[in-house]
């Protein structure tokens, strides 16, 4: 049931308390995701997925911006990773307390929330609490898969991979997709929570 679950859930984070959940792309940010930060995004609000006078704007200043040879990130190690992340409570109050500085450092970047948790855990000494920091994948206790899709659907031929894993949680999932693999981790779990 839902209550087992949750003394479940509450019994890992609890035996990790002073883990912080965080995944990272690679120790060293490559110049296609720097170039998020390094310019001005000035109208990341306007622009959707679809072109529009907005992004053809913002793609102007942003070749205007190269020209320049301008580049924001010079003051430190920037970093990038799954925004999907779970925080201890001493990261989370140093992000916190940090809040003003990240909001102007972050201000105009392009998909900033897949960087400024990263950067300000990686640049601290909070670095040192990142479960599984020297381990490829997993870092944040998540199964994702991105080497079949941005990020793959889960299905059903994937029940065994998904329940000898170590993570946590896993994503994702699609009802329309493959209900059956839902279906069949939800009765795994009941059975073994049922003892049968």
């Amino acid at each position: 049931n839902g209550r087992d679950f949750s003394n479940f859930l509450g019994n890992f984070f609890q035996e990790r308390k002073n883990c912080i959940f965080l995944d990272f792309d690679s120790k060293t940010m490559d110049e296609k995701y720097r170039e998020r930060i390094k310019y001005y995004y000035f109208f990341q609000n306007r622009v959707g997925k679809e072109d529009n006078i907005f992004s053809k704007i913002q793609n102007k200043t942003v070749d205007f911006q190269k020209m320049l040879n301008m580049d924001r990130c010079r003051e430190q190690l920037y970093q990038k990773g799954s925004n999907w992340c779970s925080l201890n409570s001493v990261s989370a109050e140093y992000i916190l307390k940090n809040k003003k500085k990240l909001l102007k450092e972050f201000k105009h970047t392009l998909i900033g929330d897949e960087s400024f948790i990263h950067t300000a855990i990686f640049n601290s000494e909070h670095i040192n609490n990142v479960y599984k920091y020297e381990e490829e994948n997993g870092n944040a206790a998540r199964f994702i898969d991105w080497d079949r899709g941005n990020p793959y659907t889960f299905r059903e031929e994937d029940f065994n991979d998904l329940m000898n894993s170590d993570a946590m949680f896993a994503r994702k999932f699609s009802w329309e997709k493959d209900k059956n693999i839902i279906m069949k981790i939800y009765k795994s779990l009941m059975e073994k929570e049922s003892g049968e």
